[in-house]
């Protein structure tokens, strides 16, 4: 895959003008409801989005995923579904929108989801998108399609934690001439902040946060947005409050790398509206380092 740009307004109007469901849910996004909790060191915005209760309540289990297509295989999107090729990637208007502009960038192959051994093309689209933030889901924390190979874009200048991690707590993981990284906390979880741009760099970071945590990429979110890439080892997918029976209790939150990323979504009105900040710090302790 070699380096190129692409016209991702164009494509969005095009990909609006054909496809009048997706073109409605981009436009619901200007009514979407918005809370801001501001905490000592770090902010979360909380959002009341309807249209992504398919993914927040995603039965990912081996048994779900084996009784349905996979809806990022070619051959069973919409057919209104427009794609840009690029190498051995399709870049797709994602029709369930958190952001204003929000791509998914599916590869060609139908592989289980594994940032191993595909840091280079992830590292590309960061660099080809220099205005997105270019982000992965783990398989067993947020990815809603664990069988196939995706990551996810949209504008950097939207993710609260992008700016919010200047005011962590630094302490040097890797330092050479090829990479820099950056154990970070202080701000209501952990991350390791990784500069390089090299690829093999990246994975060796990737295996190392791995040992450090006791996890493996399945359960990490990783956000890159130029040539620094966040890392979001997770403790577990979903919290306590998901899956409780006391209706009281209950907040329809899954936290993916939206949400550790400081935009926490709810498809449920009367859970965005009860939510509070003692909730958000117990939900990113849950399932974050």
């Amino acid at each position: 895959m070699t380096s190129a740009q692409f016209d991702i307004e164009s494509f969005f109007c095009d990909q609006m003008a054909c496809w009048p469901m997706v073109k409605a849910n981009y436009d619901a996004l200007a009514a979407v409801e918005r809370r801001v909790f501001e905490f000592d060191n770090f902010t979360v915005q909380l959002q009341f989005n309807p249209a992504r209760k398919r993914s927040t309540a995603a039965n990912i289990s081996a048994e779900a995923i084996r009784q349905r297509a996979c809806f990022l295989c070619a051959a069973n999107r919409p057919s209104e579904q427009m794609a840009i090729g690029a190498g051995s990637y399709d870049i797709l208007v994602n029709p369930f929108p958190i952001f204003s502009r929000h791509l998914t960038i599916v590869s060609h192959s139908h592989e289980p989801q594994s940032f191993l051994g595909h840091a280079a093309e992830f590292q590309l689209f960061a660099k080809q998108l220099p205005d997105m933030a270019v982000f992965f889901n783990g398989a067993h924390c947020g990815a809603s399609a664990p069988d196939h190979l995706h990551f996810q874009a949209s504008p950097a200048c939207l993710w609260p934690l992008l700016s919010d991690i200047k005011r962590g707590h630094f302490s040097t993981m890797t330092d050479n001439d090829r990479c820099h990284s950056d154990i970070v906390d202080g701000i209501g979880r952990t991350i390791v902040c990784i500069t390089t741009d090299d690829a093999q760099e990246l994975e060796n970071q990737i295996v190392a946060i791995g040992k450090r945590y006791g996890v493996a990429d399945d359960m990490m979110n990783i956000i890159a947005h130029g040539n620094q890439t966040i890392v979001v080892p997770r403790r577990a997918f979903r919290p306590w409050q998901f899956s409780t029976t006391d209706e009281s209790r209950q907040l329809m939150v899954s936290p993916a790398s939206v949400e550790v990323g400081g935009i926490f979504i709810t498809p449920v009105e009367e859970h965005f509206m009860r939510m509070t900040s003692d909730d958000i710090l117990s939900i990113l302790s849950q399932v974050c380092f």
